[in-house]
């Protein structure tokens, strides 16, 4: 079943992504993005449950703040894991402030974001469901790519705890490449800082908070922002 799950993730998940994404951007249906925010929620939340069913015997993911006996032990390194905490919600923040405050920053927030225009929430039920998208993801995810794949790559394929680190967050940068090339890098940059939480801590619930706010924050964005320039520059 693990393999099975690897497999799922490593190859169906980015040709998936690649296949929703072309649909995505070719839809006039107004109500395709919704859909795809559905379904993004439920095959998460299934391979999650898969996950959290093989880890019956303790073996695979322990529950959220339980710390695995395979990662080192880490509890010399809290002033480490708080100075992490704050920087990172510092750089999380910062953004959000600046776009508020600044018109200028509005606009280059707006560019930046003009090639995910196709998937940013726009309307009040999107945003509803965007929310829920970016929990579930912040819990899911990092079940699937941390519990999961880093006990994988360690326990199956018998590599290296860094080695297991860095493949499970180039899967995991692959696995958003809606983002584009620059949002795969970055994606997987983000996993790493994530991964490294998880072996600090020795569990999931601070990566799984910081992931769910990373995804959050663009609901705290102006939402002018989320339309495209040409777009904003017609309704003004």
């Amino acid at each position: 079943m693990q393999h099975a799950l690897a497999v799922f993730l490593i190859v169906i998940v980015p040709i998936w992504d690649a296949w929703y994404t072309r649909r995505l951007r070719r839809s006039t249906d107004p109500n395709m993005k919704a859909r795809v925010y559905l379904v993004t929620m439920g095959w998460v939340w299934v391979a999650s449950a898969l996950v959290w069913w093989m880890d019956r015997p303790g073996f695979f993911f322990p529950l959220v703040i339980l710390k695995p006996k395979w990662l080192p032990q880490q509890d010399a390194l809290g002033g480490l894991l708080a100075g992490m905490c704050v920087g990172f919600t510092i750089a999380l923040l910062m953004p959000v402030i600046l776009a508020w405050r600044s018109e200028k920053a509005r606009r280059s927030l707006r560019r930046a974001l003009e090639n995910l225009s196709f998937f940013l929430p726009v309307t009040a039920k999107e945003r509803w469901l965007f929310a829920a998208v970016s929990i579930t993801a912040g819990i899911c995810e990092e079940t699937l790519y941390r519990g999961f794949l880093i006990r994988y790559f360690s326990g199956q394929w018998h590599l290296a705890l860094v080695a297991s680190v860095i493949l499970s967050s180039c899967v995991f940068g692959i696995a958003h490449g809606y983002q584009g090339v620059k949002g795969i890098v970055l994606t997987a940059i983000l996993g790493g800082v994530f991964a490294v939480l998880y072996v600090v801590t020795g569990g999931l619930l601070w990566p799984m908070i910081l992931h769910a706010l990373v995804d959050l924050r663009i609901l705290m964005f102006p939402p002018a922002v989320m339309v495209p320039e040409a777009g904003a520059a017609a309704a003004q």
